[in-house]
């Protein structure tokens, strides 16, 4: 059982927090692709650094936001962030009893953009490895640590899957401008609201680009296809993209500016329920010269 043992306790792995401070009930953001390679797992690592800037921004002092990776087949946050894995699929098969906070605080990595991450090394059937039980109980133990969770749920429907995105207080399905993408969001979202009569997905359009050229399809086109509007927009950004997997960075660490910052921040915060800048109204100059 020497491969179960609780890695030692490093100063810098999230505390739990105190019940009862107000703070002891976590976010919980799921994205899920519609279709392979819609680009969840790059939305969910900026999603996390974006929610810490804000939570900060708010007032909490030190927030703590964790990426969980739900896939144990194919997951690759780790890659992207270019972090060793603590958790292992030992930990996931042995039984709930064994995992609480002080654990699955243990086995959190932190990145040097002060995000945790919780994921296993991809392995070949690990899907299949691991006991749901463990798997549930970790992302309730992650609950009582962390401020904001991002779970980036595989396609492939698990054990797990109907209670990751039944936690979440948003779940976001991820697909692209095309008409096969589009048509894949809807078969998805219908299919998890008749299995889970409680999920509402929101459906967000990753790497569309507004200004689009005469003939192309547009917001409107996919509102007809989604029978609602889409909740948000992500811009294409491939170079600032590529340059953060290449860093092992956020892409919020290596070009802040970029539109794709931008469009994801302004989505998180609206999850959150907080303002971003961009979305304050803009004073006028004549008002500021009023005043």
């Amino acid at each position: 059982m020497s491969d179960l043992e609780i890695p030692e306790m490093r100063p810098v792995a999230p505390a739990p927090k105190a019940p009862g401070d107000g703070s002891d009930e976590a976010k919980i953001f799921a994205f899920m692709g519609a279709v392979g390679g819609a680009g969840v797992t790059s939305l969910s690592i900026q999603a996390a650094h974006s929610a810490r800037k804000l939570l900060k921004a708010s007032g909490i002092k030190d927030p703590e936001v964790c990426v969980i990776d739900l896939d144990f087949d194919c997951g690759s946050v780790l890659s992207h962030l270019d972090l060793p894995a603590r958790l292992t699929l030992d930990h996931l098969r042995s039984g709930a009893a064994h995992i609480d906070a002080a654990m699955t605080s243990a086995l959190a990595v932190r990145h040097s953009s002060k995000i945790y991450v919780l994921a296993t090394t991809p392995s070949l059937a690990g899907n299949e490895a691991v006991d749901a039980s463990c798997v549930l109980s970790m992302m309730d133990s992650a609950c009582s640590i962390f401020d904001a969770i991002i779970l980036d749920v595989p396609r492939m429907w698990r054990p797990w899957t109907h209670a990751a995105i039944a936690a979440a207080d948003k779940f976001g399905l991820i697909t692209e401008m095309t008409i096969p993408s589009l048509a894949a969001a809807r078969a998805r979202a219908e299919a998890i609201t008749a299995h889970q009569s409680d999920a509402t997905p929101e459906f967000i359009l990753n790497r569309y680009e507004r200004r689009t050229l005469k003939g192309a399809l547009s917001e409107k086109d996919a509102q007809r296809a989604f029978g609602q509007k889409p909740s948000a927009t992500i811009c294409p950004d491939f170079q600032s993209l590529q340059d953060a997997m290449n860093c092992g960075q956020p892409v919020g660490r290596v070009h802040a500016d970029s539109r794709y910052v931008k469009d994801v921040t302004d989505l998180t915060a609206m999850w959150l329920g907080l303002e971003t800048d961009s979305k304050k109204p803009k004073t006028r100059l004549w008002r500021r010269r009023a005043a």
